[in-house]
């Protein structure tokens, strides 16, 4: 997980964006998130045309890139609508005494 923190603090991704508000290392992020979405959807596409055609079929990169643009538009949504700053959970104790 080292090498995690390297490549965040290499690129500053350990700032996060306002609530409702994107920002450069947000589009960083979702293309990182995109990219690594890339095998994932590879994989998907083969074992799919596998189990329909019952042989290996070539790589369809219509659907690749389809699946790391759902990537990257569901990071970049996620990030949108996620608060900066995260709320501490109550306990039921502390709930009761409010």
């Amino acid at each position: 997980m080292d090498y995690i923190k390297a490549i965040a603090k290499l690129f500053h991704l350990e700032n996060s964006s306002l609530f409702l508000r994107l920002d450069k290392n947000d589009f960083l992020k979702g293309l990182i998130v995109a990219v690594l979405s890339l095998p994932v959807s590879a994989i998907y596409t083969q074992i799919n045309g596998w189990i329909t055609t019952n042989q290996w079929n070539a790589f369809d990169w219509r659907d690749i890139v389809k699946g790391m643009a759902i990537a990257l538009f569901s990071y970049l949504t996620k990030n949108l609508l996620t608060p900066s700053q995260t709320q501490p959970v109550l306990k039921d104790q502390e709930l009761v005494s409010k």
